[in-house]
């Protein structure tokens, strides 16, 4: 495939990108730029690597596959950059708190990034599954899995 029919083909498509990332962010100006990058950088590897002679049905099957693949990398990424801190000397600060709270920051201080993030949104933000799972773009049973692991993880701890 030559340079300009590749730039060609793009260009096009660039539409697509733009759907899966006003899908994704909501519109939110500060990721939307950066997950349009991101959406790019897929369709750019799925014009790159799809075969000519499939019919334009399945290209474009697989070039939204692409984008919302690296789409979905970044904000998890992203995420995880912006995880949540539970500071060592949180207990103190909170004189207040219960004895089950203490014991369950306790429990997760040892967790990194997501880990933590998912645990506190559902039993201290009280947030539900299907909120969470809807957060981040996934399915409910990908969400309930990734928990169940946490729990085998925090029992293996103790």
């Amino acid at each position: 495939m030559t340079k300009d029919k590749r730039n060609k083909i793009v260009l096009d498509n660039m539409k697509l990108v733009y759907y899966f990332a006003r899908l994704m962010t909501k519109w939110n100006t500060n990721e939307f730029s950066d997950v349009a990058s991101e959406g790019t950088l897929g369709l750019i590897y799925a014009v790159d690597n799809f075969i000519d002679s499939y019919s334009e049905e399945e290209k474009q099957g697989y070039m939204s596959i692409c984008i919302r693949g690296y789409m979905l990398k970044y904000l998890e990424k992203a995420q995880e950059i912006r995880k949540y801190e539970i500071p060592q000397d949180s207990l103190e600060k909170f004189p207040d708190m219960s004895k089950s709270s203490r014991i369950f920051y306790e429990m997760i201080s040892d967790l990194k990034g997501m880990d933590q993030v998912l645990l506190i949104e559902r039993f201290i933000e009280n947030l539900t599954n299907k909120e969470m799972a809807k957060k981040r773009g996934i399915t409910e049973n990908a969400l309930c899995k990734r928990i169940k692991r946490l729990f085998i993880k925090l029992q293996n701890q103790n």
